[in-house]
């Protein structure tokens, strides 16, 4: 009697073990090796998990919460490679200093009596904090110049040389595009001369007089104009114009302005890697 229990148990149950098995089965076939492969990945990536709950988020947060949303992320993986990815694709908001260079030509304006002006070679080099914001850039720079004028009247020839310390606080708006940047703004410059020499012709140099009614003035200011490039490394090549605000000499009403090609090379960030 129990064989016979056993066998109509059997066929019973035997087909609905086959019906699961058979389900299963058909259930794996069905999903594609890229499902299998996608699914293996997401298990084991946290990256990828970190990546799917940020685009759940809200798509209309701002850019301050997107970038505080990043930041916690970044924090939370603990990656460096991440972080140094990130720093460089990021540089906004990024404090920079670096080397700076000035070639320049100096001029002169309001020459009296026949005087001609004559261009004359003049240079720098200092030291810049560079202070990215959106698409404005804060630059002030610090530096020393070495900055010639001169004129001449027939074969008569005139030379003024300052050495000069220099700030100019340069702000500049930056126009994005792909392999490079555009940049153009403005740089008020202010010099204070230490010290500076005149020549005529073939004549021992003479030191320049500050002093009294008819010496130059120590400080002179300008207001430049410049543009030109900036690579994906915040390095610029700039073309400025700057336009002398100040008399030269006490008793003169000559002024001065330059044209010059400014080198400026990002070396290390505040608070991050170069």
């Amino acid at each position: 009697m129990k064989p016979k229990l056993s066998v109509l148990f059997l066929a019973m149950v035997l087909p609905a073990m086959v019906f699961s098995q058979s389900s299963r089965i058909n259930s794996a076939l069905a999903t594609t090796d890229e499902e299998l492969f996608m699914k293996h990945i997401y298990t084991h990536s946290v990256l990828l998990r970190t990546m799917q709950a940020a685009l759940e988020k809200k798509a209309d947060i701002s850019d301050e919460e997107a970038k505080k949303l990043v930041e916690e992320k970044l924090k939370e993986l603990n990656n460096p490679a991440l972080n140094q990815i990130y720093a460089q694709a990021k540089p906004e908001d990024v404090a920079r200093i670096g080397l700076l260079l000035y070639l320049v030509m100096g001029g002169l304006n309001n020459l009296s009596g026949n005087y001609e002006a004559s261009l004359t070679f003049g240079g720098g080099f200092g030291l810049f904090l560079m202070y990215t914001l959106g698409n404005f850039i804060l630059m002030p720079e610090l530096y020393y110049m070495w900055q010639g004028f001169g004129a001449k009247d027939g074969n008569y020839n005139e030379k003024v040389v300052f050495n000069q310390l220099a700030l100019s606080l340069t702000m500049l708006y930056v126009i994005r595009m792909q392999a490079i940047n555009l940049v153009l703004g403005l740089s008020p410059q202010f010099y204070y001369s230490l010290g500076g020499k005149y020549k005529v012709d073939d004549e021992p140099d003479e030191d320049v007089e500050f002093d009294g009614e008819y010496g130059a003035n120590r400080m002179q200011t300008y207001l430049g104009i410049t543009a030109g490039i900036m690579l994906q490394n915040a390095m610029m090549i700039r073309v400025i114009y700057g336009l002398g605000l100040s008399k030269m000499f006490k008793n003169q009403d000559t002024k001065t302005y330059f044209w010059g090609l400014v080198l400026t090379m990002p070396l290390w960030s505040l608070g991050g890697g170069q």
